[in-house]
């Protein structure tokens, strides 16, 4: 079952407002990136989907998928390292290789590990009104659970820090007492001691986990 053809989409879907951040904070850099949706066909009339890493070149993704055609789907040994772009590929592959035996991809993993999964809103960086505000879109069109990426080059001091996120949580529980959140701190309270004061003043609000402190 070898590749026939390779089709590469360049994709950047309009954004709801301020559903990363907001004006306050600003637009980054990688929100705006495009992102490389790839088709890959076979000789059995079988067509699986892929998503490339974004800030990929156009240039390159087209240079390395034109490497795979002709490759035999069954025979892709996905741990042997240096195939072009096998991160990319892996889902691909699997995709294909699961609809040619007519099972799911959790078959092909060891198993399946729970029957539904839930999705999260997540979210960038805003005011604590703004966040609210975005949590309560959120609910509204189904999400139970939210997070957030906290803590900019704003909040310079612990204190500030401690703030920014526990300020952004009670305006969430305020008008959403039921929303599980998740802070995103990405290792920027920098001391331990800073995390433990936060999740003190974070006890008693539905928090599903302090993510990277």
């Amino acid at each position: 079952m070898k590749i026939t053809r390779i089709q590469l989409h360049m994709v950047n879907v309009p954004e709801r407002h301020w559903w990363w951040s907001d004006d306050t904070y600003g637009q980054p850099h990688h929100q705006r990136a495009d992102h490389g949706i790839v088709e890959v066909e076979t000789d059995e009339g079988i067509t699986g989907l892929t998503q490339i890493e974004r800030y990929t070149p156009e240039e390159t993704i087209r240079e390395n998928l034109s490497a795979w055609l002709g490759t035999d789907v069954r025979e892709v040994n996905l741990a042997v390292p240096g195939n072009q772009m096998i991160a990319s590929f892996e889902q691909v592959i699997l995709d294909i290789r699961g609809q040619a035996l007519g099972v799911p991809i959790w078959q092909l993993l060891g198993g399946r590990l729970r029957d539904r999964v839930p999705v999260t809103q997540c979210t960038g960086y805003k005011t604590p009104e703004h966040t609210a505000e975005d949590a309560h879109w959120g609910w509204e069109h189904g999400f139970r659970s939210y997070k957030m990426k906290c803590i900019t080059h704003r909040e310079t001091t612990p204190d500030a820090r401690i703030e920014y996120v526990t300020d952004r949580v009670e305006a969430i529980h305020n008008v959403l007492p039921d929303m599980i959140v998740r802070p995103d701190i990405r290792w920027r309270l920098e001391e331990v001691w800073v995390a433990q004061e936060l999740a003190r003043r974070l006890q008693g609000h539905k928090i599903d986990s302090l993510e990277s402190p």
